[in-house]
């Protein structure tokens, strides 16, 4: 877009503004009185030869494009506003109606509907009851707040590169501390780690934290098993700093089991995450079933962070979630669950998700400076 000259204004939009969790197609709005010249280019650039404004095209075989057109400026907010947010969020607040003043950005929209500016994200059903409360009215969260990296893996079990080589990445990233959790012995298919080899890892933190110069935490991402316990047992749990308790096996157990396993999780002394809550991936396997209004009740009362797992694969919690956990006055952690240093700059996908939720710095344990997070981690 920006190599056309006579783009005056564009913008992405659809469900990619609104940080979807699966994007069902690429929007753009451009604003261009030259509209002829413009589509020709568009043609040769993207190499779409039958490309029309209005009409979605496969791009690549692919991916579904959308291109809207308008030719003036409060046509071009408009047309923004009314592809970015919901179905719902915006018949309730239809741009539509005439303003009857110049329309220079989506504040002006804002403005007639008498409200703040809404980023994006948040343009959703879920916000619409809870429109005028203060706590939804945005989200200030960003990457530049997080100072402790937590779950990812290493070589140790399933990750594919050094404690090291993780922690060095993390660092050019900016954090300040870590918590390196992987893979506990129940998950052997993921090279979970043994008894003995746990203390060959706390070994190594050692080293690398003196090396580098930083304070690494000796977590862990223990396996819930069936009956809520977690696999290694509460004694041996105590060589541990950092705890993410997950489930990794046995998705199918019925709604009242699988609610009650993991409401036994959440209870247990040593859980300070609740890992990835519903156990879905995107597009392969669904969540399991449970009663997820009692998870994040127990979540609040056992003092336990709800996981949003930033793998591009998970997105879990689910963000329609985030609206109750956040009025009950739930922790968060947002975590990469990198499996390489590439990996971890997929925190920026957790974040996105947050913020569609309007979540708040001081709601997610890794925006916490050093000294806090261990009173977070000494906490029970």
């Amino acid at each position: 877009m920006r190599s056309i000259s006579k783009i005056e204004l564009f913008s992405v939009s659809g469900d990619f503004r609104r940080s979807m969790e699966v994007i069902s197609q690429l929007e753009f709005v451009i604003m261009t009185k030259d509209t002829a010249t413009v589509l020709t280019e568009l043609r040769d650039v993207l190499a779409l030869p039958d490309l029309e404004y209005g009409t979605v095209s496969s791009y690549k075989g692919k991916t579904k494009l959308l291109i809207h057109l308008e030719e003036e400026q409060a046509g071009f907010f408009r047309k923004l506003y009314t592809t970015t947010g919901s179905s719902e969020f915006v018949q309730k607040y239809d741009a539509k109606i005439s303003i009857g003043k110049e329309v220079n950005s989506e504040v002006d929209i804002f403005d007639y509907f008498g409200f703040e500016y809404i980023i994006p994200e948040m343009r959703e059903a879920g916000l619409l009851p809870r429109i005028h409360d203060a706590r939804f009215e945005g989200s200030d969260l960003f990457p530049e707040d997080f100072k402790g990296c937590f779950h990812f893996h290493t070589n140790y079990s399933d990750g594919s590169n050094t404690l090291q080589e993780m922690v060095s990445a993390g660092i050019a990233m900016g954090y300040d501390y870590f918590a390196v959790c992987d893979h506990s012995k129940a998950s052997f298919q993921a090279n979970g780690l043994s008894e003995e080899r746990v203390f060959q890892q706390k070994e190594e933190i050692s080293r690398v934290a003196d090396a580098l110069g930083v304070t690494i935490f000796h977590g862990i991402e223990a396996d819930i098993l069936r009956d809520g316990t977690l696999d290694y047992g509460d004694e041996f749990l105590n060589n541990f700093d950092f705890v993410v308790a997950s489930i990794h096996s046995r998705f199918s157990q019925n709604k009242e089991d699988m609610t009650a396993r993991i409401i036994r999780a959440v209870e247990n002394r040593h859980a300070d995450v609740l890992g990835h809550p519903s156990g879905r991936i995107l597009l392969e396997r669904p969540e399991f079933e449970a009663d997820f209004d009692k998870i994040i009740d127990a979540c609040k009362a056992n003092d336990v962070a709800l996981e949003i797992n930033a793998s591009a694969y998970r997105l879990d919690l689910d963000w329609r979630r985030i609206y109750r956990a956040r009025e009950i006055g739930c922790k968060f952690s947002i975590n990469p669950d990198a499996h390489s240093t590439t990996q971890l700059k997929s925190v920026e996908y957790g974040i996105r998700i947050a913020r569609k939720g309007g979540m708040d710095r001081n709601e997610v344990i890794n925006c916490l400076a050093l000294d806090e997070f261990r009173q977070f981690i000494r906490r029970k």
